[in-house]
């Protein structure tokens, strides 16, 4: 795929995105679910209109470049002070409790699919990680109480 067409292609994502904001927020489904549709309906999933292999060095800029926007966008609605005065429970999540799901999930790794101790252990670590595109939608949920909203924006 050409250069300027894929800009072109993640640009008008980009806008079409913005201007669907306050749509989407309302919704029951969020953006990275849309994106996964509308990535499998212009893929080889349906329309075919964009091909890209797995290893393709563009994929992996785009996937970069959004995991650190995306970081970067949650990272500035941290609240020092407020972080502060609650850290246990994203201490405690981050340390002993992705510990122990590390733990279980290797153990069930190694248990039910016979993976190797290393391979399990990946697989734990992999599972363990909470992934911050999905769980905005969590963090700006007011249902959600504020103290499991704070622990899991700061993790």
């Amino acid at each position: 795929m050409d250069l300027i067409v894929a800009i072109t292609l993640v640009a008008a994502v980009l806008v079409l995105s913005a201007l669907a904001a306050g749509l989407v927020a309302r919704a029951p489904l969020s953006f990275p679910i849309l994106f996964l549709g509308l990535g499998f309906g212009l893929g080889g999933g349906q329309l075919g209109a964009v091909v890209i292999d797995v290893h393709s060095p563009l994929l992996e800029s785009v996937a970069v470049v959004t995991l650190a926007v995306v970081l970067f966008l949650d990272a500035i609605r941290l609240d020092p002070p407020e972080m502060r005065r609650d850290w246990l429970v994203p201490a405690l999540t981050l340390g002993p409790g992705t510990l122990a799901v590390i733990g279980i999930v290797a153990i069930a790794a190694m248990a039910l699919l016979h993976f190797p101790l290393p391979a399990a252990l990946i697989v734990g670590a992999a599972l363990a990680s909470t992934d911050p595109a999905v769980l905005r939608d969590v963090l700006r949920d007011r249902r959600v109480p504020a103290g499991v909203r704070r622990a899991l924006g700061i993790e």
